[in-house]
């Protein structure tokens, strides 16, 4: 908890690999889907909230991903060789949208 790791000048750093749902357009999807649009906004605020103490909140780096391809299995390491490859696998875009969850 906050009141454990604050004394100890210690911190909790979460990295989120996709902001699933955050980013939607609630008017551009079904009626149903827009609960959970809030409540996926509403739990990263959460999150947000808790930033700046020793709490820290970023979305996932060319590094992050590289590191957990070291785990991955030979079959998805070579899918994302192919991606990356084409220039599909990090993009502009991909990258823009993490670095704006990270504000």
């Amino acid at each position: 908890s906050l009141e454990v790791l604050a004394p100890h000048g210690m911190h909790l750093e979460i990295v989120c690999s996709y902001p699933y749902r955050c980013h939607w357009d609630p008017a551009s999807v079904p009626a149903r889907v827009r609960g959970k649009i809030r409540a996926a906004r509403a739990g990263l605020a959460v999150l947000r909230g808790a930033a700046g103490r020793p709490v820290r909140l970023r979305a996932f780096g060319d590094g992050d991903w590289h590191h957990l391809l070291r785990y991955a299995d030979q079959g998805l390491r070579e899918d994302m060789a192919r991606e990356a490859a084409a220039a599909r696998l990090f993009t502009a875009e991909r990258r823009a949208a993490r670095r704006r969850m990270d504000t």
